[in-house]
């Protein structure tokens, strides 16, 4: 099912998807905001995905950018 939709883009935004189409990397507006679609859809997709990891990865360990460039300069794993 298509549905129409307004969209409205900034003169930037403008410039931008007309520089797209006229490069011949896309046929036209509908093409380029496609593809911004399902890049924001595989983006949200990819930090959900980090979020998830970061959830099921252990216990949470405290750090501060002090201990780990003294650890960096130190040569230390741990």
């Amino acid at each position: 099912m298509t549905i129409k939709i307004v969209f409205h883009p900034t003169d930037d935004q403008d410039e931008t998807i007309r520089n797209l189409i006229e490069s011949g990397l896309y046929r036209d507006e509908s093409d380029v905001l496609s593809e911004a679609l399902q890049l924001l859809k595989d983006k949200h997709a990819t930090l959900r995905n980090l979020i998830m990891e970061g959830e099921n990865s252990g216990e949470p360990i405290d750090w501060s950018a002090e201990v780990f460039l003294q650890k960096v300069g130190s040569g230390k794993d741990s």
